[in-house]
């Protein structure tokens, strides 16, 4: 499956944003519609469309009326470690916090062939890069807005602080994995997952999408365990524009009876529960 109309979206709020803009401009040639969102012209490049958002980009939360199957944010990333980083995520409140945009207890829509496309290509882009030696590339676990939009939603990201966000050879491997994402024709058949455990940056999930098919979308990680109800799993599912097959578990990171919630989510859907482990040694798959 490809994505036949992707929009690829940018805030000039903060610098990263611009500069991820900026490359991408500079990689292709756009022509001007007769079309504007947020009072911004939009952008084209054959079926891509480039747009401008007024908001901070976590906060931007009205792109549904552009019609796309597929919204590519281009964005920074903070942490409080400053690790050097090339990241994707999907967005989302596993819990009722929302101070960084979006609704409590609101995921936003997965693609697990987006997040599996945007991190190979992410580790492919660092791979040939010696400049980005020093950099982590990893995905992330489910967080932060926005959550309300219809529309498949990946966030592809440079971290952590301005050194990064103006390091010409991190914005340009974002901007051309936003661009391989729209442009590829994916043929290998996929395993789509939502994953449970581990840390905020999923290592062992990052691990399973590079030895075996598994396409990750929605992560429940460890720290957010407090979380975990059959309610929220059942969106995870249902917000996975892919039907999941497996729920995979890194089980040094959840109780017995976190398991069962899992099961009791998945099991009316036939989704198989299983350690992660378990699947990177051909156990499953």
């Amino acid at each position: 499956m490809s994505f036949k109309e992707p929009v690829i979206v940018t805030s000039p709020v903060n610098i990263c944003g611009r500069n991820i803009r900026k490359a991408l401009l500079e990689l292709l040639d756009w022509e001007e519609t007769s079309e504007s969102f947020d009072g911004n012209p939009i952008l084209r490049h054959k079926n891509i469309r480039l747009v401008l958002s007024k908001k901070d980009i976590i906060e931007t939360d009205n792109c549904d009326s552009l019609g796309a199957d597929l919204l590519i944010f281009g964005s920074r990333h903070k942490s409080e470690a400053q690790r050097a980083s090339l990241l994707t995520h999907i967005p989302g409140n596993l819990g009722k916090d929302n101070s960084y945009g979006g609704n409590p207890l609101e995921l936003a829509v997965a693609s697990t062939r987006a997040i599996r496309e945007a991190y190979l290509t992410l580790k492919q882009e660092h791979a040939v890069t010696p400049e980005l030696e020093s950099f982590d590339v990893t995905v992330e676990a489910t967080h932060h807005g926005p959550t309300n939009m219809q529309t498949p939603l990946i966030f592809i990201e440079v971290g952590s602080t301005i050194t990064e966000y103006q390091n010409p050879f991190a914005i340009h491997a974002v901007a051309k994995t936003i661009l391989s994402l729209c442009t590829n024709k994916p043929t290998q058949e996929i395993i789509p997952s939502i994953c449970f455990g581990g840390g905020h940056y999923a290592t062992r999930f990052n691990e399973l999408m590079e030895l075996t098919s598994v396409a990750v979308g929605h992560i429940l990680p460890k720290y957010q365990k407090d979380n975990l109800t059959v309610e929220i799993v059942e969106q995870m599912i249902a917000k996975t524009i892919e039907p999941v097959r497996l729920a995979i578990v890194d089980r040094s990171s959840l109780n017995a009876t976190q398991i069962q919630v899992i099961k009791d989510a998945c099991s009316p859907h036939g989704i198989e529960v299983v350690k992660a482990k378990d699947v990177k040694y051909g156990k499953i798959i």
